[in-house]
């Protein structure tokens, strides 16, 4: 009796990431400004969001895997609010592009309703996607004063 010996073809290493979300995210022409609802200090800026999640960007470094109460201010009143009060769960955290900066990743816990038609909201009248495609307009500029408070 021979025995076939089975030879496994080694798979290729990928070094490319693999996206695992299922909700598109609309990059926001305004930084809005993220605050922790514990000690109201600065935890950083929107950098995109969907009604799953959204990315911060700060300068420095923030714990990965925590449930925080975080407030963020909106750019204009929407939906009859200027801030929306929520939990988020950071998933991540790593070093941005620029050194000077971190970005993350944040997961919503228990929107209600209410919240999640604002974020919706948000994207449509602010996203940079939905504003390339209107037609004969200029694309807008951030909002600096905004990030900055002034």
């Amino acid at each position: 009796m021979t025995t076939k010996r089975i030879l496994k073809k080694k798979q290729p290493k990928t070094t490319e990431k693999v996206e695992r979300r299922v909700v598109d995210r609309g990059h926001l022409v305004f930084y809005l400004r993220v605050f922790d609802g514990e000690n109201n200090r600065m935890h950083g800026h929107v950098a995109d969001i969907s009604t799953d999640g959204f990315m911060l960007a700060s300068d420095k470094k923030l714990a990965e895997n925590k449930q925080f109460h975080l407030k963020m201010l909106l750019p204009k009143e929407v939906s009859g609010r200027v801030e929306l009060n929520l939990e988020a769960k950071s998933c991540w955290c790593k070093p941005d592009a620029n050194p000077d900066f971190y970005i993350s990743g944040y997961q919503f816990m228990d929107l209600d309703q209410q919240a999640v038609r604002l974020v919706k909201k948000l994207i449509e009248d602010f996203s940079i996607e939905k504003s390339l495609q209107l037609k004969d307009t200029k694309t807008p500029a951030c909002n600096l004063t905004h990030t900055t408070g002034r």
